[in-house]
Parts: C-alpha cells; structure tokens; sequence
C-alpha cells in the first residue's frame, strides 16, 4: 500500500470535510511545527493538503533517511529542506501551480509502480 501512496487516500475524506486541500504544505508533527520560526510560520497559515513542492521531491523518504536513527536523520538531513519547500509553496500558490503540482504528483506515483 504504501509503495503506491494508497495510504494516503483516507486523506481524501479530510479534503472533503475542508480540513485539508489536495495542494498544500503537508500537515508535520506538532513537535516540529512548535518550533517553528520566522517564515516557516508562514507554513501554518495555509490549509495543509496532500501534496506540495516537498511531498513530490521527497517521495521516497523512507529509502533518504534509513532505518538505524529515523527521526535524527530526518531532523538533520530532510526537515528544513521540507521545510523551504513548504514555504516555496505558500509564497506561490495559485490555480495554475496547483494543477501544475498535482500533474507531477501523479507522475511520481505512477513511476513508482
């Protein structure tokens, strides 16, 4: 399931209920959010969605951080790049980019098969 992100389809009933939207900077533990300083607080100001510029390129997280130190790994190597991304994403959102971000997402997911 997870190989294909059919996972993430429950997801789907949040963007029905308007809890979530389908492009958006993807929702983060609240430790991680707590900490947040400067524009990555821009990041709480948008509906959080099931994909984005961070959630395309980092498609693959489980083989980028191993399996030794998860949570250390993706503290150091992966959070504040996510985390650009994510603010990328707020600073430019729009129709076209979203359409833009859900095209690739799919095209990520289909070459995962």
């Amino acid at each position: 399931m997870r190989k294909f992100k059919l996972d993430e389809l429950p997801q789907l009933f949040n963007v029905l209920l308007g809890d979530m939207s389908v492009v958006g900077p993807r929702p983060e533990l609240l430790r991680y959010t707590e900490q947040y300083t400067g524009d990555e607080k821009l990041i709480l100001a948008v509906r959080p969605g099931i994909t984005d510029f961070s959630s395309i390129q980092f498609s693959n997280l489980n083989e980028l951080i191993g399996d030794e130190d998860p949570d250390r790994e993706f503290e150091t190597k992966v959070l504040a790049a996510k985390n650009k991304l994510r603010i990328k994403y707020v600073r430019e959102r729009g129709f076209l980019l979203d359409l833009q971000l859900i095209a690739q997402t799919l095209l990520r997911v289909a070459r995962l098969r």
